[in-house]
């Protein structure tokens, strides 16, 4: 945990630096009109359902679900300010689903950049998760896997960036741009999203269906938000078509949280939520040809009493790509 938080202050602190110094950047973007951009790639996603005490209660140990760790593949095709990214479960290379259970996977990606503006439309379902840890939950069986447990992400998010000319986001992305001198850019995000949750029994493992409260008995479950705030990205250019990308956005917002539990009935309810986005990735991008590997970490939570249900995704991306 301490080397993850000494990491978090040093991509936080050189985002800092990189801002303070962007604006003497002599840096530019380099457009390709009329271009159809096509990339290939697989990623390798983790978006765990963490459970836990807010206030660090002992009284039942903290966990996660998790999705089969297999590798996905996915094609995406980029023209102008417009493209998407489709991508499905590689299931020829899942783990033994015994173990890890059998995952079902969907996600699709259609977004719009244009100028200053930036439209990400998003869509993402998966089926079937395993207990994670700890031993407390899986105790002396080998796993516990829950094929029902569903869940579900759909928005869209919104981003200006102020300098446009500096910082290019699909340089580092679809590939309809290239990023020719190092420079970065502050940026205003909003966002609507919705998150679901649903299961055949309960949201907590066999034998623990009333050890986590209101949010351990969820057996579905719908969470909205709508955000708003900002962040800094910085392209640095490393050398002919190389580069290195790092950004963050925070945001917070009012969520409206509906559930129904087995044992307590149907609630609905406002709270306050907040929302992180880190990204960096190391890729190249020539006249014809470009390519990356990037990953994506996103943070969004609720809580009922005194329960979390943290969504933390971090996802891990290779593709390679050509421009016709």
């Amino acid at each position: 945990m301490k080397a993850l938080f000494l990491l978090k202050q040093f991509f936080f602190g050189l985002l800092v630096f990189l801002a303070a110094n962007g604006a003497l950047a002599d840096s530019r973007v380099e457009e390709i009109p009329g271009k159809v951009s096509v990339r290939v790639g697989t990623t390798l996603p983790s978006i765990p359902l963490a459970i836990q005490s807010a206030t660090g209660s002992a009284l039942s140990p903290a966990f996660e679900y998790e999705q089969n760790p297999a590798p996905k593949v996915g094609v995406g095709v980029d023209y102008s300010w417009w493209g998407f990214y489709l991508s499905f479960a590689d299931t020829e290379h899942e783990k033994d689903p015994a173990v890890y259970g059998d995952t079902q996977y969907f996600d699709f990606q259609l977004h719009s950049y244009l100028g200053q503006w930036g439209v990400d439309f998003y869509w993402q379902d998966f089926k079937g998760y395993h207990v994670a840890t700890p031993s407390e939950i899986t105790g002396a069986q080998p796993a516990v896997v829950r094929p029902d447990l569903k869940s579900g992400y759909i928005g869209v998010n919104v981003f200006y960036l102020y300098n446009p000319e500096r910082m290019s986001l699909v340089a580092t992305g679809n590939g309809t741009a290239i990023q020719t001198t190092s420079g970065g850019s502050w940026m205003l995000y909003g966002g609507v999203g919705q998150q679901t949750i649903s299961s055949d029994a309960v949201l907590a493992p066999p034998g623990f269906e009333t050890d986590y409260g209101r949010l351990g008995n969820i057996q579905t479950a719908e969470f909205k938000i709508v955000s708003f705030g900002g962040g800094y990205g910085y392209n640095i250019v490393i050398g002919g078509p190389w580069y290195l990308h790092l950004s963050a956005q925070l945001a917070l917002g009012p969520q409206h949280q509906e559930y129904t539990t087995r044992d307590y009935g149907r609630t609905s309810e406002w709270k306050f939520a907040g929302k992180g986005t880190g990204r960096t990735g190391l890729g190249f991008s020539g006249k014809k040809y470009f390519g990356a590997i990037s990953i994506v970490a996103d943070t969004t939570y609720m809580q009922i009493d005194d329960v979390t249900l943290d969504f933390i995704s971090t996802q891990s991306f290779a593709y390679i790509g050509v421009r016709f």
